[in-house]
């Protein structure tokens, strides 16, 4: 991976900068903590993928499969944003006193 490069989502559970690097990402997967956990994962494995397809399609110059392949993987990265946004409330619930 080259420096410099971001990634969403990660942080945004815990109220981090929600673009890191693929390094921080993968450090935040391995943490012991409860978030990003499967969906943001999965959501980034799906875009990386889709990604792929895409860099695949322009050096045939498939635009139709361009396209769809930016929408799986923007979609993707919209999807596992919303699973760690939506798990950021249930993380607030666990630190209140019992």
């Amino acid at each position: 991976m080259r420096t410099g490069h971001r990634l969403a989502p990660c942080g945004v559970a815990r109220g981090h900068n929600p673009a890191v690097s693929a390094s921080e990402f993968l450090d935040a997967v391995s943490a012991r903590t409860p978030a990003p956990g499967g969906g943001a994962a999965a959501a980034l494995g799906c875009a990386l993928g889709a990604a792929l397809v895409e860099m695949a399609a322009r050096f045939g110059a498939l635009k139709p499969a361009v396209a769809r392949a930016g929408a799986l993987r923007a979609e993707a990265m919209r999807l596992g944003e919303t699973d760690l946004a939506a798990y950021a409330p249930v993380l607030e619930a666990l630190r209140l006193p019992r």
